[in-house]
């Protein structure tokens, strides 16, 4: 079994064929456009002649990623109710839309599930009323069902495997016009050293310890966060992109986590977030509620201190106002890693150490 589940990936899996990055589930696009992060890939829709008043609703239950563009690109922001099986109360959604008056409505699906299926009516009425409509596809990216009739389409790259960046914008009719500054080759570089140093770390090849691999990615994220403006992609990781196994990820993304969904126990201590997997879905991870919120940092360090890294996603950005549901949501998830850099061995250790933590 691997020294440690979870946390930064250093690899990706290898396609004997190299073709184009592209998206499961995903009809025939107008345009399409890479760029250094889905935060500036966000930041590029934002700069496009939209026409009107700055006005955008996003869902309540988002990261702070996804926020901080429409902040920095001075738009108004209002939020719209997410339900504890993360999908949407259209009726709820509506009204929102009404009374916030928005320019932008954004929504996204979560963990690689559809949450997303019963949206039409809303897109449909966004349609009548002028309103774009940009759907995020960052935690679907792998999953094969059909993606909303967006007009916009965004990603963050990072996600599911080891590549130094990645945002791609995508428009379903218009052209993409916004071109962004040149790329940032450290990114290459600071990316490949961490990548290198945690992949030796892991395997055992040399002698590194964790602390080096460490501050390889501390240093490799806190020059990431510079670049919040719009940078376009490195030509070498555009490359990377069109030779990553996708049938590969799916698999194992789709075997861990029916392995854990078969094998951990429900209960008392928590319950999964989502449901069994239909075959047109690959997750993110395996997230659960905490039942009681209080114990959930006591869990996580638990977890932790078996070499289970499980992170929170998301922690609530602090301008973001919540509703009953979406302040549940924000206490109580934990979120298991499902990766395909494991195996059955690793998720039945996941489910030894949790089924016995009480």
């Amino acid at each position: 079994m691997l020294q440690e589940i979870g946390s930064d990936f250093w690899n990706y899996p290898i396609s004997a064929e190299v073709g184009k990055f592209e998206i499961a589930g995903l009809a025939r696009t107008a345009d399409y456009k890479f760029y250094i992060s889905g935060r500036s890939a966000i930041r590029a829709f934002l700069k496009l002649n939209h026409g009107g008043e700055k006005r955008a609703l996003l869902p309540e239950f988002t990261c702070e990623t996804v926020v901080i563009p429409f902040e920095k690109e001075g738009w108004q922001i209002s939020y719209y109710p997410v339900k504890k099986n993360l999908k949407l109360d259209s009726g709820a959604v509506l009204k929102k839309i009404s009374e916030a008056k928005p320019n932008v409505f954004y929504i996204q699906s979560y963990f690689g599930f559809n949450t997303l299926e019963d949206t039409q009516r809303i897109i449909s009425y966004c349609r009548q009323n002028g309103i774009l409509v940009i759907e995020d596809l960052t935690q679907c990216v792998f999953s094969n069902f059909e993606k909303t009739e967006a007009d916009f389409y965004v990603a963050s790259l990072r996600k599911f495997f080891a590549v130094p960046e990645g945002g791609l914008l995508l428009s379903s009719k218009a052209p993409i016009t916004v071109q962004g500054r040149p790329p940032v080759v450290e990114m290459i570089e600071l990316a490949d050293r961490a990548f290198r140093l945690k992949d030796a770390y892991i395997h055992h090849e040399f002698a590194v310890s964790k602390k080096e691999f460490m501050d390889a990615f501390c240093e490799l994220k806190s020059r990431f966060a510079k670049y919040d403006d719009v940078y376009q992609i490195n030509n070498a990781t555009e490359r990377m992109l069109g030779r990553i196994d996708f049938d590969y990820i799916r698999k194992a993304r789709r075997r861990n986590y029916a392995e854990l969904y078969g094998n951990l126990k429900k209960g008392e201590l928590f319950v999964p977030v989502l449901g069994e997997l239909r075959e047109e879905e690959t997750p993110l991870y395996f997230p659960i509620y905490i039942l009681d919120a209080e114990q959930r940092e006591r869990i996580q360090a638990t977890l932790s201190e078996k070499k289970i890294y499980c992170p929170i996603v998301w922690p609530k950005y602090k301008r973001i106002p919540v509703s009953g549901a979406g302040r549940y949501i924000y206490d109580h998830i934990l979120c298991i890693p499902c990766d395909q850099r494991y195996g059955p061995q690793e998720m039945q250790y996941i489910c030894e150490v949790l089924n016995c933590v009480t």
